[in-house]
């Protein structure tokens, strides 16, 4: 019986000197971690993460259209030690003298910046010329006469890996040297390799695989910033401005219902995100193009929610889904050219 109590005291004394060693914790190592795939990437920070930097990525890449978009995102990829090559119709915007087939297919990815109503013709110039695993990433935000997204357009002409990259990206504040936030929409490997393409750019990433809805998202965006340039010109104010906007974030909730958007999209980056700054950016097109019909009733340019009115009113016909009241009064207004005054009316302001 001692021996056991001896025993016992011994290993007690063992315990209590091991027990407060054992619940010592080493300092956790910081760590990043991006919430964009499947399978979540973990990337210490401190000195290993700095050296991974120095050993990331470096592509050859091709930007489509050396408009304000394209001319930007070419500033940004270069200063992310990125080879660039600008291809445009105009040969004023073109970064280089080689054609369209040697630049495509050395490049890596191709991303496409060009107004949504030429997007077909950028597609069938580019798509024999690929290589057989480049990506192609557009970044137009319209839609077609005949009711068709930048993704499905995408789909029937591609057998590339593609995607879509929208978001509140105004290029203006890129250029000068602000935060712009993208939602890259696609399968993993298009993700993942956006995320490495802009991991130096001050352009936060996030992705999405419902590339239809964040499509949607985008055409819908454009579409309704024209009201918010609108009530500026007429000068109605704050108040009237928060009142239309909550009208119209309900008609997008019965059009989500309709078409079958997905909400968590609608309501994220690629949607309302993207609408907020749209409609308030005096850089915007649309909302430029908003205010100054409202001054003149004279529509002197195209824009993307311009332009893809007649599509969107078209595809909800095809579906047999009322249009929603004040999308009806944009149709009637800019496709039709009916007074301006339905729209007031629609609005009620």
């Amino acid at each position: 019986m001692r021996v056991w109590l001896n025993m016992g005291c011994i290993c007690c004394g063992i315990l209590c000197r091991i027990r407060p060693l054992t619940l010592q914790k080493k300092p956790a190592r910081s760590k990043k971690t991006y919430h964009c795939f499947k399978n979540t990437r973990e990337v210490c920070a401190g000195t290993t993460n700095k050296l991974c930097k120095l050993f990331m990525n470096s592509y050859t890449l091709t930007c489509m259209g050396g408009g304000e978009m394209g001319a930007c995102l070419a500033n940004v990829f270069k200063h992310s030690g990125h080879s660039v090559y600008v291809w445009d119709i105009d040969p004023a915007k073109r970064s280089t003298e080689k054609n369209v087939k040697k630049i495509v297919s050395e490049s890596a990815a191709v991303f496409i910046t060009t107004p949504s109503w030429t997007v077909a013709t950028v597609l069938r110039d580019i798509r024999d010329h690929m290589r057989p695993n480049g990506y192609v990433i557009c970044l137009s935000k319209g839609m077609t006469d005949d009711g068709k997204t930048m993704y499905h357009m995408m789909n029937e002409m591609l057998r590339n890996p593609h995607g879509i990259l929208a978001g509140p990206m105004i290029a203006e504040e890129i250029n000068a040297g602000k935060s712009a936030y993208g939602v890259i929409a696609g399968n993993d490997d298009v993700c993942r390799f956006a995320f490495d393409v802009f991991e130096k750019s001050a352009i936060r990433m996030e992705s999405e695989h419902d590339m239809e809805s964040v499509a949607y998202a985008s055409v819908l965006k454009n579409i309704y910033a024209i009201i918010a340039g609108m009530i500026e010109g007429w000068e109605l104010g704050d108040n009237a401005r928060g009142y239309v906007m909550a009208k119209i974030l309900n008609e997008w909730d019965a059009l989500s219902d309709a078409i079958g958007i997905n909400k968590k999209v609608l309501c994220g980056t690629a949607g309302e995100g993207d609408f907020i700054a749209t409609s308030i950016s005096n850089y915007s097109r649309n909302r430029m193009m908003g205010e100054l019909f409202a001054k003149n009733s004279v529509v002197t340019q195209q824009s993307e929610g311009i332009r893809s009115l007649t599509g969107m009113v078209r595809l909800l016909k095809e579906r047999n889904i009322p249009t929603p009241r004040i999308l009806a009064a944009l149709y009637n207004v800019f496709v039709h050219q009916q007074s301006p005054s339905e729209l007031r009316g629609a609005l009620n302001v």
